[in-house]
């Protein structure tokens, strides 16, 4: 699909956007800064190009390359938040903290509840010694919980110099509950020795020494709170995301990845996302959403005047443990499933599939083969419950990285297809929907342009649709400024 940007070609197209985006994944990351450099020799200018080129450089670690382009690309836009952050970080693992914070200090004016910038805020000032600034900004932020757990053990020690023992034990018994690095031993160790509890002091101690023992990795420092937060080492993301909103985070995760391209075959006119059957006022009775929506041409090449086809997605986020079992509660209910795809088809849906998104624990693969028995029996009995109805079943497989922090996507695993779903003939309300979807696609796209991926949405604040751009970390409504994703 040719994407445009002030009515002019974009020569940074779908096609070189998913070849840097598998090459990034394997970690081939000078190819990819080679394409890179080539489209900037022809537009040095791009801005979407250059942020790529400074996330690259992130994850290649060349922290001083990365701050020279982070002035450049702020010299050209005052208000981009993600940019600040990413100077911040890098400044912070060169140990500059003290300007890493005048960094994050300019990306929180702009984005004040961006958690990753507050955690980043909070390890500077327990790094710094002001103690007593990081728990209060901590205190009175609004971190969810993947934020918390990177902050734990840092407030832990705040708390613990500040003398107050009672929250140091609260917080680093958390941090503990979620890992087992050596550092929160030791402060543990040290919080029982002020608090004179000998027994957990030996306890903690042994368990400490142990740890270093067996250890090759870790050196301990005096400042035993600080390692690098920037590597989430919890279970993964989803599994301490709310289990209301884990389906829409499965989701965007997915459109973060090359792999939303087993939606459409790799051919789209647009995707729409959590669209509610009820949006026009004649289907207000009728209760339910659209997970996924993809509108792609009948044929290829494709004009305006190609026929469409439509693909409706049902789709399930299902946790499964590092152990091989199954976390979701949607296990075992196929039934409620089986009658939401009969649901879409009813409205009028064209070819109705069932996605569900396996998020494997932190280390499933290092005992694991997937599916496991207990999966592949669950697998084949939803599959020959839907089949004679000729609904599609698509799975895709993500386990949080082992390395890097897994918000942007993980390790996704090639997309296995169980079913083929055969395509319906579409019939209203369905028809009057994915109509009213197109006009203001088209509308959109003219009067604002688009780099990106594009999704359409609906925000449950203002009850209106937006166009929002999927590689977006944050996305805000930009009617009422409420937070979609």
């Amino acid at each position: 699909m040719t994407l445009y940007m002030e009515n002019k070609i974009d020569i940074f197209t779908t096609d070189i956007r998913k070849n840097i985006e598998f090459l990034v994944n394997k970690k081939e990351y000078d190819p990819a800064l080679l394409i890179i450099e080539d489209i900037l020799n022809k537009d040095p200018n791009h801005l979407d190009v250059l942020k790529t080129k400074l996330s690259i450089l992130g994850l290649m670690h060349k922290h001083e390359k990365l701050i020279i382009l982070a002035d450049i690309i702020i010299e050209k836009i005052k208000n981009d938040y993600i940019i600040y952050f990413k100077k911040g970080v890098s400044l912070y693992h060169l140990k500059k903290y003290n300007e890493s914070l005048l960094s994050l200090n300019e990306c929180l004016k702009i984005r004040p509840n961006f958690h990753r910038a507050l955690s980043y805020k909070i390890s500077i000032l327990t790094i710094l010694g002001k103690h007593q600034e990081a728990v209060t900004l901590y205190e009175e932020s609004d971190l969810d919980e993947d934020g918390q757990i990177t902050s734990f053990n840092n407030i832990g020690y705040s708390y613990l110099e500040l003398g107050n023992y009672s929250k140091a034990e609260e917080y680093l018994i958390k941090a503990r509950s979620t890992d087992s690095h050596i550092k929160i031993l030791y402060n543990l160790t040290e919080l029982y020795r002020r608090k004179r509890s000998y027994f957990k002091f030996i306890e903690f101690y042994i368990k400490a020494r142990l740890k270093k023992f067996i250890s090759k990795y870790y050196k301990i420092s005096k400042n035993k709170f600080e390692w690098s937060i920037d590597k989430f080492i919890g279970p993964g993301k989803l599994f301490i995301t709310n289990s209301q909103i884990r389906e829409t985070k499965a989701i965007m995760k997915l459109f973060k990845t090359p792999h939303w391209s087993a939606l459409c075959n790799d051919t789209f006119i647009w995707f729409a996302v959590n669209i509610p059957l009820h949006l026009l006022e004649n289907n207000k009775s009728i209760k339910g959403d659209i997970d996924i929506l993809v509108k792609m041409p009948e044929t290829f090449p494709f004009n305006e005047n190609t026929l469409s086809r439509y693909r409706s997605f049902e789709v399930k986020s299902i946790l499964v443990n590092r152990n091989g079992k199954s976390k979701s509660l949607k296990t075992g209910k196929h039934q409620k499933i089986y009658e939401q795809l009969k649901k879409l088809k009813k409205f009028g849906s064209g070819q109705v599939i069932l996605l569900e998104i396996y998020a494997l624990e932190r280390g499933f693969s290092d005992c694991n083969v997937f599916p496991t028995t207990e999966i592949e029996r669950e697998i084949i009995n939803k599959a020959n419950l839907i089949k004679n109805d000729g609904f599609g079943y698509l799975i895709i497989k993500d386990e949080a990285s082992k390395s890097i922090q897994d918000g942007s996507g993980g390790v996704f695993y090639v997309p296995d297809n169980v079913l083929i779903g055969y395509p319906n003939i579409i019939k209203s309300p369905f028809v009057d929907l994915v109509n009213y979807l197109d006009e203001f696609y088209k509308r959109e796209i003219q009067k604002r342009g688009f780099c990106g991926l594009p999704i359409i949405t609906y925000c449950k604040k203002c009850k209106k649709l937006i166009l929002i751009n999927a590689s977006e970390e944050e996305n805000k409504c930009p009617n009422c400024d409420y937070e979609i994703f």
